[in-house]
């Protein structure tokens, strides 16, 4: 999700209804929420998510998050380190809850900014500069 992308698109509002009304397998999810995962424009990215969301593996997905299916996003991700019997990204009825949904509206990069800052943000104009003179960590 790009950092300046809205957060109250199309999209998003469809996602956070279909997890508030219990985040069923139903025509509503067949219909409406699966395919926006494959589609690229969905969510203001240059790339559906299912390009890297495909599997629990590395490779072919970097991310341990399968978007591709109702079993694989409520059986959710899996971590080497954190959750090797998965993490629920999706918490029935509970948008705010469900990390699918926070990740579309809140955990954009760089961290702990706001969606809405403008891009001459101090941090983000730090960010950038530390990039421009390579990234350094020592």
């Amino acid at each position: 999700m790009p950092f300046f992308h809205p957060v109250a698109t199309d999209a998003i509002e469809a996602v956070k209804a279909w997890i508030d009304e219990g985040a069923k397998n139903n025509g509503v999810f067949e219909t409406d929420i699966l395919p926006m995962f494959a589609n690229a424009e969905a969510f203001g990215g240059d790339v559906p998510c299912t390009e890297c969301h495909q599997s629990f593996r590395d490779p072919p997905s970097f991310n341990e998050v399968n978007l591709t299916s109702y079993e694989a996003i409520m059986k959710g991700a899996f971590s080497k380190t954190r959750a090797k019997d998965g993490m629920p990204i999706v918490v029935p009825f509970e948008s705010e809850q469900s990390p699918l949904y926070t990740r579309l509206t809140r955990n954009r990069m760089p961290p702990g900014l706001d969606p809405g800052e403008e891009g001459n943000h101090p941090n983000i104009l730090m960010l950038g500069r530390w990039i421009e003179q390579g990234a350094w960590c020592r």
